[in-house]
């Protein structure tokens, strides 16, 4: 077998192998409690372990087709340490993070 004939057969077979899925009927965050723990794995990070426990619990709303997860209001004024709440909007169907915001 030819290199370019070689080449054409790894490419189909990469190509075949690469096929996307169909997504999920319900979507790739179906239920509240997969949107918490999505919205709980990317903000980790940003407000680190202390201040995503401070935000327990977490709670979701489905509007629209878009998870609205938010974490509860501390109890210090915004004036101390931070304060408010956080808040993420996760599309149901792709997964998707809209966006993320913090209440002050």
């Amino acid at each position: 077998m030819n290199r370019i004939a070689r080449f054409a057969a790894v490419s189909l077979l990469c190509g075949i192998s690469l096929a996307q899925a169909p997504a999920p009927t319900d979507g790739y965050v179906p239920t509240a409690e997969t949107a918490i723990q999505i919205a709980k794995v990317v903000l980790k990070p940003i407000v680190g372990e202390p201040g995503l426990k401070s935000q327990e619990p977490f709670h979701a709303e489905l509007h629209d087709g878009v998870w609205e997860v938010g974490g509860r209001w501390n109890k210090f004024p915004s004036t101390m340490r931070g304060g408010g709440g956080v808040y993420m909007r996760i599309r149901k169907q792709t997964g998707e993070i809209l966006g993320y915001y913090f209440n002050i």
